[in-house]
């Protein structure tokens, strides 16, 4: 570079340094946004997949059971008692049993299911090629998840994809109905209703789609 000018030298010197700052605020501006975009998906207290994420990763799998005629699987899973322990001990306490049956939980799961706190002392189960028989042997070890945690146990309900089934919430509305027939005196898991059985109060509202 001997023959280049001594002010272009310089010029060019300083666009390449202007050029790699910016590179790096953009690299450093992408990591936060990822941060931020992670942050958004992860429930803040027991750190995982909040409802935001369900949605996204239902609305996903559910396309794909649909296209290759799959099986898919929803657990809904509210807790027993657990106003008891809030009102007894304290908010911190409630705070400290989500966060225990939280890791329970996700212990029991597989990798490929999604495991996601949908509000206050509700969870969800998402899983994907699981017939009804793995959809019952589930529910049965999440229940036992409990073992341990100064609650009553846990009602839990479970609904897969019928062919008739026009959407996702068809799936959830199920297995939210169960488990309220769980929860108002049904022993074990309940699974699909039966004809004989009451409609049920749904807890859950539709998801929105984003």
């Amino acid at each position: 570079m001997s023959y280049i000018p001594l002010p272009v030298r310089v010029a060019l010197v300083a666009g390449l340094l202007a050029a790699l700052a910016l590179l790096a605020m953009l690299v450093r501006e992408r990591r936060r946004s990822r941060r931020v975009e992670r942050l958004a998906l992860r429930d803040p207290l027991t750190g995982l997949p909040n409802r935001l994420a369900f949605d996204h990763r239902s609305a996903l799998d559910w396309e794909r059971a649909k296209r290759y005629e799959r099986p898919i699987g929803v657990l809904v899973l509210d807790i027993d008692g657990f106003k008891a322990v809030n009102d007894a001990h304290g908010h911190r306490a409630g705070d400290c049993l989500l966060r225990d049956l939280a890791r329970a939980l996700a212990g029991r799961v597989r990798r490929s299911d999604l495991l996601a706190r949908l509000g206050g002392d509700e969870f969800v189960v998402l899983t994907e090629e699981t017939g009804r028989s793995g959809l019952e042997a589930l529910a049965r070890s999440l229940e036992q998840a409990v073992d341990g945690l100064p609650v009553e146990g846990l009602s839990i309900g479970w609904a897969q994809r019928e062919p008739d089934d026009a959407e996702f919430w068809d799936v959830l509305h199920r297995a939210d109905t169960a488990m309220y027939r769980h929860k108002h005196g049904q022993r074990g898991p309940a699974g699909p209703l039966d004809e004989a059985d009451p409609p049920g109060e749904p807890t859950l509202a539709p998801l929105q789609a984003s």
